[in-house]
């Protein structure tokens, strides 16, 4: 296991190596001159050679790549429009994208994992047909569309829910503020800001969740243990989800594993529908602004937790199943 550990470690370092080489040539392999772009149209010649001078534009590429890369992990990056460190603002923000983040995936667990199950025991009934057609259009349905439809229908017409916004307090202050003082206002608050948002962003994982659970149970089904569990007389209910369930645990664990890093980075259209003030909304703002050291720390950021999240999902493996041995 600590030679995989080890193996599996340098693979990430190269992976992540690879990221910084993209990272910088966002900047640096497009057309025209950085600074032009940065500055705009009425920039002058005196603004664009400052720029270019404190962007290290007129340095060798090499030089300037591992100056890049020196700053990444020093963490000296600065954000252009914001005037502040680069992967402080993205940790500011960082919360704000896993609250929504979590909140879509216990929806999509919730949804999907129930769905799944009772759609491979009850297969080929009404229950199977409308939970496919229901994945289908989970699946099918962009996050623009889906988010635009609910706040529609839900913030407009009906008005339950708000259109905009994350609410007046993070979910780390409204715990707070619950326990401390027993303002249960704020913590609900903060549920009907993340109701919508998280909704939208769990439909396509729960669509291809539910469609997982179901292939994967139907593929236990006719397995010879669980002929030999029925016929000791277990309850059905202790066959499927004791036994059925966790066997097909494996390729779940791994959609799940890689839908969290998609809904993270996916989760860009999502913020920018509903304002919701995360990592999301912040890209799209600095790519708007040509904030490009901000476009680069957040691209680095990303990958980095993609990489820790899949070498953790490996390690899990052997967890969930005993057969599997490194």
């Amino acid at each position: 296991m600590s030679a995989y550990i080890v193996r599996r470690s340098i693979y990430a370092l190269l992976t992540l190596l690879g990221v910084t080489i993209v990272a910088f040539g966002l900047l640096n392999l497009q057309p025209g001159d950085p600074a032009a772009l940065l500055l705009g149209p009425f920039a002058t010649d005196q603004g664009i050679q400052a720029l270019r001078k404190e962007l290290r534009l007129d340095e060798p590429l090499l030089t300037r790549y591992i100056a890049f890369v020196g700053n990444l992990f020093r963490g000296n990056l600065q954000s252009i429009s914001f005037k502040q460190p680069a992967f402080s603002l993205l940790f500011e923000r960082f919360p704000a994208t896993v609250e929504l983040t979590v909140a879509a995936l216990l929806i999509a667990a919730i949804v999907s994992m129930s769905t799944g199950i009772i759609s491979a025991v009850k297969r080929d009934t009404a229950f199977d047909y409308s939970a496919s057609a229901l994945s289908l259009f989970g699946i099918s349905m962009p996050d623009f569309w889906l988010g635009t439809m609910l706040i529609l229908v839900f913030a407009v017409f009906l008005r339950w829910f708000p259109a905009f916004g994350h609410g007046p307090v993070s979910f780390s202050q409204a715990v707070i503020l619950l326990v401390t003082k027993g303002d249960f206002q704020n913590f609900v608050k903060f549920f009907h800001h993340l109701s919508l948002p998280a909704l939208t962003l769990s439909a396509h994982v729960i669509g291809v969740v539910t469609r997982v659970i179901r292939t994967s149970m139907l593929e236990e089904v006719n397995k010879e243990y669980v002929m030999v569990l029925r016929s000791k007389g277990l309850a059905e209910r202790t066959v499927v989800i004791k036994h059925m369930f966790r066997n097909s645990l494996i390729p779940v664990v791994t959609i799940f594993s890689m839908e969290f890093v998609k809904l993270l980075g996916g989760a860009v259209i999502v913020e920018t529908v509903f304002g919701w003030p995360g990592v999301g909304l912040l890209m799209v703002n600095a790519i708007n602004a040509r904030d490009y050291p901000l476009v680069q720390a957040g691209i680095v950021f990303f990958s980095l937790f993609f990489v820790v999240v899949n070498l953790l999902v490996d390690l899990l493996y052997t967890f969930l199943d005993p057969r599997i041995r490194y």
